[in-house]
């Protein structure tokens, strides 16, 4: 199971990694049969509860960065600090719709029962 640290006694630098990555919240399935299974099913919960809020995380980090971007067009600034704006654009598009997708496959799993 997945370690159950209290949020208030984590370093900054955690909750920041906890608040935008999703990956911390897997269980990793053991060898044994029945326990993996578990693992799975958990797994299976916990993003299904979980992916919506970080699909509004990455939006939220896409709209900033086309902000950032248009504004950084607008008011002519060098062409490296438009680069890194366009980078974390496309970074936030691509975690977001790699997101979606797996969000995606999981309702679609549970609507056509291929978990059970």
């Amino acid at each position: 199971m997945a370690s159950v640290v209290p949020p208030s006694s984590l370093p900054l630098r955690a909750k920041l990694w906890r608040y935008v990555s999703y990956g911390w919240l897997l269980e990793r399935p053991s060898q044994e049969l029945f326990s993996a299974y578990a693992a799975r099913r958990s797994n299976r919960e916990r993003l299904a509860r979980w992916l919506p809020h970080y699909l509004r995380v990455y939006a939220v980090w896409a709209a900033l960065a086309a902000l950032a971007r248009s504004t950084a067009q607008a008011l002519d600034v060098d062409a490296v600090t438009q680069v890194l704006c366009s980078f974390s654009l496309c970074a936030a598009g691509l975690v977001g719709v790699s997101t979606g997708c797996a969000y995606l496959a999981l309702r679609l799993g549970e609507r056509f029962r291929l978990y059970d």
